[in-house]
C-alpha cells in the first residue's frame, strides 16, 4: 500500500506550485496595466517574494508533517511492545530427557522449567537442537551428545514477530542454581 502522507505531501506540493504560478499570471497582468496606467498602480509583491515565502511555508508543514508521524510510529511501537515486552528471553529449566538421532536435525531435548520462570514456561517444553546451536559449558563450546539428563540449563529463546519461539543459546549451569 502507498503511504498517505507521500501522497498528501505530493499533492500540497502541486497545489502550491499551481498557486505559485497561477500568482506569476496575475502579478504579469497587473504589471502590464500598470504600464498603460501608471495613475492606478498599486504595490503587489514580487513573484520570486511569494515562491520564497510559500517555499519556506510548504518546507515547515513538512517538518511539522514529518514531526507528527515520527510521534505517532513512536507510539505505535511502544504500544506494541506492551504486548510482548522483549523479544529474548532465558529460562532455567532441567533435562529431562536427551534424544541424539543420527543427523543433527533429529536431536532434541525435553526439559522441565523451574519454578522461578515466567509463568508461560511453567511446563515441559522440548526444543529441537540444531547443527551450529551454541552450546556452552563452563565456558567453552560443547557439543548437544554432550548434554545429559539431570543437567540444570539456561536456555535463551528468541521471538520473532509472529511469536514463533527460536533456541538460540543453551548453556549448562552449577546445580546449585
Amino acid at each position: 500500500m502507498f503511504p498517505v502522507y507521500i501522497l498528501v505531501i505530493m499533492v500540497l506540493a502541486f497545489v502550491l506550485a499551481f498557486l505559485c504560478l497561477a500568482y506569476c499570471f496575475i502579478y504579469k497582468r497587473h504589471i502590464n496595466r500598470a504600464l498603460v496606467n501608471a495613475q492606478t498602480r498599486r504595490h503587489m509583491p514580487a513573484p520570486f517574494h511569494v515562491t520564497l515565502a510559500a517555499a519556506m511555508v510548504f518546507l515547515l508543514l513538512i517538518v511539522i508533517a514529518g514531526l507528527a508521524i515520527i510521534f505517532r510510529m513512536d507510539y505505535a511501537v511502544l504500544d506494541s511492545q506492551d504486548d510482548n515486552p522483549t523479544d529474548i528471553n532465558t529460562i532455567c529449566a532441567e533435562i529431562s530427557e536427551i534424544e541424539i538421532g543420527a543427523t543433527a536435525a533429529e536431536n532434541s531435548m525435553t526439559v522441565e522449567a523451574l519454578e522461578y520462570n515466567y509463568e508461560s514456561y511453567h511446563a515441559e517444553l522440548t526444543f529441537h537442537l540444531y547443527e551450529g546451536l551454541e552450546i556452552v559449558k563452563n565456558g567453552r563450546k560443547i557439543s548437544a551428545t554432550e548434554l545429559k539428563a539431570g543437567d540444570v540449563v539456561a536456555i535463551t529463546l528468541l521471538t520473532d514477530l509472529s511469536g514463533v519461539e527460536d533456541i538460540i543459546k543453551v548453556e549448562v549451569l552449577d546445580k546449585h542454581v
